[in-house]
């Protein structure tokens, strides 16, 4: 197992992981930078958005793997 294995999150199901990817896009982090950038109380769409334009599926990609 090489550094990068060790650091990844292994969820049961698809299901499992993609709950827990839309945890993280509505999750209070997130929601508070989108606020931050949009200057509002953003929408579940700005979330979205934003976690997706500042590199937030490519590292969830890295970090997040479905058991085969």
């Amino acid at each position: 197992m090489n550094a990068q294995q060790k650091d990844v999150i292994i969820h049961p199901t698809a299901d499992a992981r993609i709950k827990e990817e839309v945890a993280e896009i509505l999750g209070p982090f997130n929601t508070w930078v989108t606020g931050v950038a949009v200057g509002h109380e953003p929408t579940s769409h700005e979330c979205f958005r934003h976690w997706l334009r500042h590199g937030g599926l490519k590292r969830f990609r890295r970090t997040h793997k479905v058991a085969a």
